[in-house]
C-alpha cells in the first residue's frame, strides 16, 4: 500500500529537516550524519505512529471529552515512552555502536 511510503516520506522529511534547521540555526555547520540518522528514525517513527493512532481511533472511537482523553492518556502512557526509547537509546546506540551509549 502507498500509505506506508507515505509515511515513511513523512517521517523521514521531518525528522531530517528538523534536525537540519536546528543544526544550521545553532551550529551554522551541518553534521550529515546526524541529520541522516534523525532521517532514519522519522522513516522508523512515521509508519509505527501511522498504526499506533490507527488502533486508538479503533479501540477509543469518537471525538468525544471521554474518547480524547483516553486517546491522551493511552498516548502519553504507552507512545510516549517508546518514543523516548526510540530518540534517547536508539539514535546514540546506533551512533557509537555501543550499548551503553545512552548513560553517557
Amino acid at each position: 500500500k502507498q500509505w506506508y511510503q507515505r509515511r515513511v516520506a513523512v517521517g523521514t522529511f521531518f525528522f531530517f529537516g528538523g534536525d537540519f534547521v536546528q543544526q544550521y540555526y545553532f551550529n551554522e555547520k551541518i553534521n550529515w550524519t546526524e541529520a541522516g540518522m534523525f532521517g532514519a528514525i522519522g522513516a522508523l517513527i512515521g509508519p509505527l505512529g501511522v498504526i499506533w493512532y490507527r488502533f486508538l481511533d479503533r479501540r477509543f472511537p469518537g471525538t468525544s471529552a471521554l474518547a480524547i482523553t483516553k486517546k491522551l492518556l493511552c498516548d502519553e502512557a504507552m507512545w510516549g515512552p517508546a518514543f523516548a526509547a526510540i530518540v534517547f537509546y536508539i539514535l546514540p546506540l546506533i551512533e557509537t555502536g555501543k550499548h551503553d551509549a545512552a548513560a553517557t
